[in-house]
């Protein structure tokens, strides 16, 4: 949005009669807010049982409907559609949104991870993330650095088969081996799956908590958890919510994977970038 609404700006002065297309910034921006409150209270209110999340629904697509409408008859539209006519432009379009929902997705995961299942601190949460940032800024410099030298499908296809396998391995994790060895919509979509999956997992670990279970009447379980007693039953109920929530995050990593994996074949259709002069080593963006 940022990007595109500097795009739009122009102070050239053969640009003077040009104007920043308000109707289709202002529609984009409302269907983007509108999508992003429904997505993160919608599991709080419940849904369609609750008013604002109706009318955050209906806000977001009419102003979408609105965005679409106006983009396609106006002369002069916010996002111009001749964009899209270039195939590596609609296609990087697509890896930036699957980068953006598997690295930003990830980030918003980890933390309540380390907190709330790990046991971590505040302060020792930040400082496990902390190398994570001093990653990205290397990669971000070397990557300026090859670009003009590999091509930038081989880039693409090495960074997405890192991350890929770095959410693989995070399928995995379990609170021995993490002790032994020790992340806007995407974020919104991987929380509402994590508190669903979280549910799911809860009342199909506890169906089989029943007085048939003959591991709950072995010793010492039985004198522990006991589901006759409130403390056991109690006690049972912790232990579910935390394997539900457990599994819940390797779903969301698993997920997370799945779509790194997705997009790759899509570099077979890329066409070949011309290779920028080795001595131009402009910013790298995102």
């Amino acid at each position: 949005m940022g990007q595109a609404f500097a795009t739009s700006v122009r102070n050239g002065p053969a640009d003077k009669g040009s104007r920043l297309d308000w109707l289709g910034f202002g529609s984009l921006s409302v269907a983007i807010m509108a999508t992003q409150l429904f997505l993160d209270r919608g599991e709080q209110l419940g849904w369609f049982s609750s008013m604002e999340i109706v009318l955050e629904a209906v806000i977001a697509l009419s102003a979408l409907y609105v965005f679409l409408a106006h983009t396609f008859t106006a002369k002069d539209p916010f996002i111009s559609l001749a964009l899209f006519k270039d195939r590596n432009f609609s296609l990087s379009v697509v890896f930036i949104f699957i980068i953006g929902i598997t690295y930003l997705a990830s980030l918003a995961l980890m933390t309540p991870y380390l907190q709330n299942l790990m046991g971590y601190p505040v302060l020792k949460a930040g400082l496990a993330m902390g190398p994570r940032g001093l990653g990205t800024m290397a990669t971000m410099y070397l990557a300026g650095r090859l670009i003009s030298q590999v091509d930038t499908r081989w880039l693409l296809f090495w960074g997405l088969a890192l991350s890929a396998g770095s959410m693989w391995l995070m399928t995995g994790w379990t609170p021995q081996v993490w002790r032994n060895v020790g992340s806007s919509v995407g974020i919104s979509i991987v929380t509402v799956l994590l508190v669903q999956n979280t549910q799911v997992n809860h009342e199909q670990i506890g169906a089989h908590i029943t007085g048939f279970n003959r591991l709950l009447h072995a010793w010492p379980l039985n004198s522990v958890l006991d589901p006759v007693t409130e403390s056991g039953r109690a006690m049972l109920d912790g232990m579910i919510s935390t394997q539900a929530l457990w599994i819940a995050y390797l779903d969301d990593f698993k997920l997370l994977m799945l779509l790194s994996l997705a997009v790759m074949p899509l570099l077979l259709i890329i066409k070949p970038p011309a290779m920028i002069a080795r001595d131009d080593h402009g910013p790298v963006l995102e």
